[in-house]
């Protein structure tokens, strides 16, 4: 019984993620630190070996300038340990595991989705200002700009997952579910239910799911799922490996309903995203449905992960084209995959982009303020120029030493004019960017180094549809009840505490 438990306890997928790590770390650290203390050559080879990886950093043009300066002290700053840490954690490098499906290769990413000429001329007739964030999009990774599609958005997570249960309960064909985090608890419990049954009724249920979001789904909750005719696998299953493997999530939230209607949100499965639950008082989320054209873009986005998960060839979407109905028109809708097997940082350019091109106001909400020089500029540059910046970020952060380095660029914002307010009611947890009243960008990216440069990603461009007024009005709800922060509170902090924020600054690119 013992030697059984043992087993089970080493076998368990976090268990075997933190020893990996731990092992890997201990006989990096001893060999390296052991040895150079020994032989002469070997500590000359491996300050050799920091200058080496100072100087490729800076050639990462890239890549977040914060992310180079915070491994720069930590190579140069910790000898012989400094680049043992870069090699194990801070090489952006896909391992060649993550590539060696050719469905998540950027060649083969969003090809078979064809842009439409006459939605494409009626966009630059229409939207010349957006003509730059429309392009990077369809001619980089391939994903189309659509009308004939009608768009919804749910201000609260638990109005978004009532209008998910709602189609799923109709589904009789197939549901594909992509999520980061599942926890048991109410929620899960509710669509488990929903989704066995329909499995039931002989609808394809398939779930893809992040292996370190879920700790609890190991061998043999898999296999009960299986039983239950939920098909799912683990994205970047957690192991005895090399521990840089592990460090590439998939961070997105996307659900597909018969081709019929698509989600994306910030929402995961947890009962905290729908205030079953209180953490961080009131959790503020978002969810946003489609219908018609765009929707055939998210089938493309699971089937690719699908693909690459269930170790099976890549599904045509041609053969999804049938289950497609068209809507009437409410504006331009483009969805957006981001990817860290490509050179393309998507979710920051069209940040970067949108806040550029801005004329009146930038309204953002993000979880998270973890940004490098050019994003930082281009919302300074914008308030200076007059254009109305406004950012909401959480009243009661959930991790404490991320929300000081958020934190630490206020002083900055505010000089520049931009207004940042804190959500006086908790946490807010959704990912929204809006232009002039005209274009949302909504998407499961938050603004940090992880989810510009690490993760999967996934969200959609709305322009001048329904969801663009429904979030801008969402945005001044939020306002209202809001807390603005101003330049004389940031300075008359104890000296003690702007220091801190500083210093954790430094290491804003390693997180």
């Amino acid at each position: 019984m013992i030697l059984k438990n043992l087993k089970k306890f080493l076998t368990h997928k976090a268990v075997a993620a933190f020893l990996s790590f731990v092992i890997q770390l201990g006989i990096i650290l001893y060999l390296a630190i052991g040895l150079s203390l020994r032989i002469t050559q070997i500590y000359v080879f491996m300050e050799f070996l920091s200058v080496i990886i100072v100087l490729f950093l800076s050639t990462m043009t890239t890549t977040n300038p914060k992310f180079v300066l915070s491994w720069t002290i930590v190579v140069l700053g910790l000898p012989i340990v400094g680049p043992v840490l870069y090699i194990l954690f801070g090489n952006r490098k896909m391992p060649k595991e993550l590539l060696k499906k050719s469905a998540l290769n950027e060649a083969h990413v969003g090809v078979s989705l064809q842009q439409d000429s006459a939605t494409l001329n009626e966009f630059v007739h229409n939207y010349p200002q957006y003509l730059r964030s429309m392009y990077y999009v369809e001619e980089n990774i391939h994903y189309p700009v659509y009308a004939n599609t009608l768009t919804k958005y749910y201000p609260l997570g638990e109005l978004g997952f009532e209008a998910i249960k709602a189609d799923i309960q109709k589904a009789k064909k197939y549901i594909y579910l992509e999520y980061f985090i599942i926890t048991p608890g109410k929620m899960w419990d509710e669509l488990r239910t929903l989704l066995s049954q329909k499995a039931k009724e002989g609808v394809d249920v398939r779930l893809i799911y992040d292996d370190w979001g879920c700790p609890t789904f190991d061998n043999e909750y898999k296999e009960k799922l299986h039983q239950l005719g939920i098909k799912s696998y683990p994205f970047n299953e957690l192991s005895y490996r090399f521990a840089i493997q592990m460090n590439f999530r998939s961070h997105r939230k996307l659900i597909v309903v018969d081709g019929l209607s698509g989600f994306i949100s910030g929402i995961n499965i947890a009962d905290e995203y729908i205030n079953e639950k209180e953490r961080f008082g009131h959790w503020k989320d978002n969810v946003v449905r489609i219908e018609g054209q765009a929707v055939l873009s998210l089938i493309e986005m699971f089937l690719i992960i699908w693909s690459y998960v269930s170790n099976t060839d890549l599904e045509s979407i041609e053969s999804y084209q049938q289950d497609i109905v068209n809507q009437e028109d409410d504006g331009y809708v483009q969805p957006f995959t981001d990817n860290p097997t490509d050179d393309h940082a998507v979710s920051e350019t069209l940040h970067i982009t949108a806040i550029t091109n801005a004329r009146h106001n930038v309204y953002i909400c993000t979880p998270y303020l973890i940004i490098g020089y050019e994003l930082l500029r281009a919302l300074m540059n914008a308030a200076q120029s007059g254009v109305d910046v406004r950012i909401v970020l959480p009243g009661i952060p959930d991790k404490k030493i991320v929300n000081m380095i958020t934190r630490s660029v206020y002083d900055k914002l505010l000089s520049a004019k931009v207004k940042v307010y804190e959500y006086t009611p908790g946490f807010i947890h959704q990912k929204t960017l809006i232009v002039d009243n005209e274009l949302a960008i909504i998407s499961t990216a938050n603004m940090d180094y992880r989810s510009y440069y690490l993760n999967f990603e996934c969200g959609i461009s709305f322009y001048n549809s329904k969801v663009v007024e429904e979030s801008t009005q969402d945005f001044e709800e939020i306002i209202s009840v809001s807390q603005e922060i101003s330049l004389k509170q940031v300075k008359d902090l104890p000296l003690y505490v702007r220091l801190s924020r500083a210093f954790v600054g430094l290491f804003s690119g390693l997180m």
